[in-house]
């Protein structure tokens, strides 16, 4: 009997013991599945030409938070800014590609085609943020198809500065002539002046093109307006046209010429109005596809984005001054005001 009671009580042990050990074993397979360790951490290189695009950085690296990308965690930043010395952006391009991050972020045209001739002999992929004619730069093989190691959100540089002159019609409908100034030295005149002269002749409208290369010219083509001479002065997007706009505001406002951008900022600084994507969204776009890339998808078969979302903002104060012109119907194209 006690013998029996014996193996009983052994028989006990055993099975506790095999119990805790499948229960050690199962709660370890459990904490490495559903806690997994730290990944390793990754790096990301963010070219900027200028700090106004620091708006687009918040966003990239709010939008990869929402991955499980924590910075200084699982990943970091290595932010370089030509602080507006275009001149330098090869440079920086080229220390960037020698610390062989993960990844590399291009804030624009220029900071892009820097990288890209940078990165031409690594296999850094790349992601640009607001980059207009991506195909036609040698960015990517196609919009839907980018074929190498690049791809990002692009700008819709030609449609949107389409509609900026439908909505300068709209808030105006008695502009007829519009002086359109852009940076001639990475815009692309013919296919862009066709796409608007096509427009505006839609419109009833005719636009008087204006390239320059920089601040200087920017200000001495404003200033050479004469009373009369045009109705309005649009600007098409470019780092050029972001960085003048606290010299060209108070010009245009003097000569009381309605101005329409391509920024929040600039209709903020006395444009009558601006249409196009917020910096940060543009970031936190460009972020999923980042995260998609640090996870490990090719570059080359994610098609390059349009920009989620455009907004169409208004300065009421500055209307006020035109408001003998103004039709208020065009107000409710709106998505936002501000004074």
């Amino acid at each position: 009997m006690k013998f029996g009671n014996y193996r009983l009580s052994l028989n006990k042990a055993v099975l506790f013991a095999l119990l805790f050990v499948l229960c050690f074993t199962l709660l370890g397979y459990s904490h490495q599945n559903v806690f997994p360790q730290e990944n390793p951490l990754k790096t990301v290189g963010i070219l900027m030409g200028s700090d106004l695009r620091t708006n687009k950085v918040n966003g990239v690296i709010e939008g990869l938070k929402k991955y499980g990308y924590e910075e200084n965690v699982n990943i970091q930043f290595e932010i370089v800014s030509a602080q507006d010395r275009m001149e330098d952006l090869p440079k920086l391009a080229q220390e960037l590609v020698r610390q062989s991050p993960d990844l590399l972020i291009g804030t624009g045209e220029r900071e892009t085609l820097a990288l890209q001739k940078a990165a031409a002999d690594s296999q850094i992929p790349i992601v640009f943020i607001g980059v207009g004619f991506a195909e036609e730069l040698g960015l990517v093989d196609s919009y839907t198809h980018p074929g190498g190691k690049i791809t990002g959100v692009d700008n819709y540089y030609l449609q949107l500065s389409g509609k900026r002159l439908e909505y300068f019609k709209r808030l105006l409908p008695d502009v007829q002539k519009i002086m359109v100034l852009y940076d001639e030295t990475i815009t692309p005149v013919e296919p862009t002046m066709d796409f608007l002269n096509r427009v505006a002749a839609q419109l009833d409208m005719t636009v008087i093109p204006v390239g320059v290369k920089n601040e200087a010219e920017t200000l001495k083509a404003i200033n050479g307006i004469l009373p009369g001479e045009v109705d309005g002065v649009m600007l098409l997007c470019s780092l050029l046209m972001e960085s003048v706009t606290d010299s060209i505001s108070p010009l245009i406002q003097e000569k009381r010429l309605p101005a329409f951008g391509v920024s929040a900022n600039q209709t903020k600084k006395g444009f009558l109005a601006s249409y196009g994507m917020d910096y940060r969204e543009q970031g936190i776009q460009a972020s999923r596809i980042a995260a998609k890339i640090l996870q490990g998808q090719d570059p080359g078969i994610i098609p390059v984005e349009a920009p989620a979302r455009v907004d169409f903002i208004i300065n009421t104060k500055v209307a006020e001054v035109f408001k003998a012109g103004i039709d208020p119907a065009g107000f409710a194209c709106a998505s936002e005001f501000i004074r």
